[in-house]
């Protein structure tokens, strides 16, 4: 239980919705809590789970059609304010 929330780590992965992106069976903030990930950008997500390509807009490590029509919505939804 390493976020200190009485449930085993597995069962919050699993159950309560706690991410895991690294698949270690830990949630992502005890991974970055406890220096296993490191956070450099401190957006709560491990470094190692995140695209160092810019044109990978959906974060799945490939660029491809996915990319592109993600980009496409993104261009879709316009901009607040």
């Amino acid at each position: 239980d390493c976020n200190g929330n009485s449930r085993p780590d597995g069962y919050d992965v699993a159950f309560r919705g706690s991410k895991d992106c690294n698949g270690n069976g830990l949630p992502d903030e005890c991974d970055i809590a406890t220096g296993r990930s490191l956070d450099a950008d401190r957006n709560g997500i491990p470094d190692e789970c995140e695209s160092t390509c810019d044109a990978d807009f959906n974060g799945d490590g490939a660029i491809d059609i996915f990319d592109i029509i993600d980009l496409l919505a993104e261009m879709d939804a316009g901009c607040d304010g």
